[in-house]
């Protein structure tokens, strides 16, 4: 991530140069999906924890706000006003009361639709990128705020490492343990799921004369990262 400010600066700077930002992707250990809420969410209850497959957005100074992408994705994802890149960097400006100006360019490698968030680490990567292009000097909470507007998984992606995700999954706090390198594999189907279908779905098997079992909470979870035990880990993930 580049920097926009010096050593001997007291408060951020308008960054003239590109700014590139790497934001990796994420998986559930632990995904426990409440019931539907009023305000359209399902309340959640799940342990993030970011993995070593990044999505890397640059920022260049613009007259207009413009997307351009590479890499997975590319040719198919739309690049108007739906991308959430998009719609992060209008959210910032608003926010921030400056203008929505900024020559975005992605390099994706984070699959599409495979419930590794990376429209929402694309997402963060543009509150990051154009916080610092712009000098608006929010903090990572400050961020993370905007980011709860645009999808559940951003203000975690703002922070990444492994963290407890409460709410519809916009409320996260890390989770404390000792530093350990777990290796995962990732395996992805030919074709990627739709959150709501899949949340919608969940919604009519619970009101299906057999319903699916609850998930517990995350104690489990908790203790087998504290053990550091891959076999323990993976009896414990749901």
């Amino acid at each position: 991530m580049t920097e926009a400010w010096g050593p001997d600066d007291d408060e951020p700077r308008r960054h003239h140069g590109p700014v590139r930002v790497r934001v990796p992707a994420k998986i559930n250990m632990h995904l426990a999906v409440g019931p539907l809420r009023a305000d359209g969410y399902h309340e959640l209850n799940t342990v993030y924890h970011a993995i070593s497959l990044f999505d890397e957005l640059t920022a260049r100074p613009g007259d207009t706000l413009a997307l351009t992408m590479e890499g997975e994705g590319a040719g198919s994802l739309a690049l108007d006003e739906t991308n959430l890149i998009i719609r992060a960097a209008r959210a910032l400006a608003t926010r921030a009361r400056v203008p929505a100006h900024a020559r975005l360019h992605l390099r994706k490698t984070i699959p599409l639709a495979a419930g590794l968030a990376g429209g929402s680490a694309d997402a963060a990567a543009t509150l990051l990128a154009c916080d610092l292009l712009w000098g608006t000097g929010m903090s990572r909470e400050e961020l993370a705020e905007v980011g709860a507007t645009l999808g559940s998984d951003v203000p975690f992606l703002l922070h990444g490492g492994t963290a407890l995700g409460t709410g519809h999954g916009e409320s996260v706090s890390p989770i404390l343990a000792r530093p350990t390198t777990w290796h995962w594999v990732v395996a992805l189907a030919d074709g990627g799921l739709s959150t709501p279908e899949v949340y919608g779905k969940l919604d009519a098997l619970r009101d299906s004369p057999f319903p699916p079992k609850a998930l517990s909470d995350a104690d489990d979870l908790m203790s087998a990262l504290r053990q550091r035990d891959p076999a323990v880990l993976g009896a414990a993930l749901g």
